[in-house]
């Protein structure tokens, strides 16, 4: 009977809470969903569309944009490995790119991207895009750090399924189209010698892009020589002498070498601070030669040569004057010294032996009252090489003299002979 009466007392009152669940009903939902037909309340924002990727040696690049960025704080960047579900969430940034570079070759990776409100919400992720990071490489000329003309070979190294690749001689790839991917192609660079760079990317076959690489070299056309020369400057060396030759050339790395006419040849010159150089690596080639004893010639060309490091080979350079080597002619000997007088006045003989060399020009008489030299007084020149006496009447009485006799050859070159002294009575 009491379970009877419970029973009838829950019926009376179910119409009672049904009746109020459905008045609840009519008010509508508790919360705001933006989604709701008549929702009236901020808006989420625009959904990002994925403009472009690119992919490179374990490295994945995102670009996006958005129709609309009003209410736009950041954005979320998801990433899956090996499928298109199971989205980690990778990084939040306010830029429109993204780099990831935690990623290995090889691997597949899908990548959404979000835009999130100033106070949090997020909004929907964008269609899902492929990538697949991988090694790329351009190389010019095998890698070669010259090259002496404007056509070079380019070698690529990328992931199979590579279709088509882009060139340029500079990093905007303005005016670059693609080309049919191939492992190695022609390739012209940017005119001027210098250094030179080529950048390159790569697609596959489903428009994928890889990120830039490039690589360098020197284009080096040409070898010129500035100078060639030697100190000291004296117009006529002496044999066995040591010289400095000097080729300058204005580039590093290089080989140079001079020939003395055909007397001595392929005399190598450094410019690594050794054998003379002053200074290492300026470019000017120098050595320090001595210069064959015994050996004596006349006016002869010095002629630089020089190869730099790419292999030109510059046009021979003439030093602006020519180079003699000679010895000092024979000295003759002072056989004798007579101070005489005649009656009109004092004077001394000399006499001497003949120099016989074919370069002879004359004989000069010195005198002093001390030592004689070049700088003291010259009494006398005779050029007849074989008048070998001479008389010098502008002494005084009661003096000492004394004498030297020197040769002085066609070059200028001279020798004196042995010194005598006499005494005028």
């Amino acid at each position: 009977m009491k379970r009877q009466l419970i029973g009838l007392i829950f019926l009376a009152i179910l119409p009672v809470i049904v009746f109020a669940s459905c008045e609840k009903g009519l008010e509508g939902p508790s919360f705001e969903n933006p989604l709701d037909p008549g929702y009236s309340g901020p808006q989420l924002p625009d959904t990002p569309v994925i403009t472009s990727t690119s992919v490179g040696n374990r490295l994945v690049k995102l670009s996006w944009s958005v129709s609309d960025t009003t209410g736009i704080g950041s954005f979320r960047v998801y990433r899956s490995s090996g499928s298109s579900v199971g989205y980690s969430l990778m990084a939040s940034t306010t830029d429109s790119t993204y780099s990831d570079e935690s990623v290995s070759n090889g691997v597949i990776y899908f990548y959404r991207v979000c835009a999130v409100t100033k106070d949090g919400r997020e909004g929907k992720r964008s269609e899902a895009v492929e990538c697949t990071p991988a090694p790329f490489s351009v190389t010019i000329d095998g890698g070669k750090r010259y090259a002496t003309s404007r056509d070079v070979s380019l070698s690529f190294s990328a992931p199979p399924g590579t279709h088509s690749v882009l060139l340029s001689n500079d990093s905007s790839f303005l005016g670059a189209t693609w080309r049919s991917y191939a492992s190695s192609l022609a390739w012209g660079l940017e005119a001027g010698d210098g250094q030179k760079t080529v950048w390159a990317k790569f697609r596959d076959q489903y428009g994928l892009e890889s990120v830039a690489v490039a690589d360098s070299i020197i284009l080096d056309t040409r070898a010129f020589i500035t100078s060639v020369g030697w100190t000291p400057g004296d117009s006529v060396l002496a044999p066995g002498s040591t010289i400095n030759l000097i080729l300058d050339a204005g580039e590093v790395g290089g080989e140079a070498w001079v020939n003395i006419g055909t007397i001595v040849e392929q005399i190598e010159l450094f410019d690594d601070g050794s054998h003379g150089d002053g200074a290492a690596g300026d470019g000017s080639y120098e050595v320090l030669f001595s210069l064959p004893p015994g050996e004596e010639f006349y006016r002869e060309s010095v002629r630089g040569h020089f190869e730099d490091e790419a292999g030109n080979l510059a046009s021979p350079a003439v030093a602006a004057r020519l180079m003699t080597v000679a010895a000092e002619p024979e000295a003759v000997v002072l056989i004798s010294l007579n101070a005489r007088d005649d009656g009109s006045g004092p004077y001394v003989e000399l006499t001497w032996s003949q120099n016989n060399e074919p370069d002879f020009a004359s004989y000069r008489v010195y005198r002093d009252p001390t030592e004689v030299t070049l700088a003291s007084v010259m009494v006398g020149s005779v050029s007849d090489r074989s008048q070998t006496f001479f008389a010098d009447t502008t002494v005084v009485s009661s003096s000492l003299y004394r004498y030297k006799v020197y040769v002085l050859d066609a070059l200028g070159l001279s020798s004196g002979s042995n010194e005598k002294s006499v005494s005028v009575p």
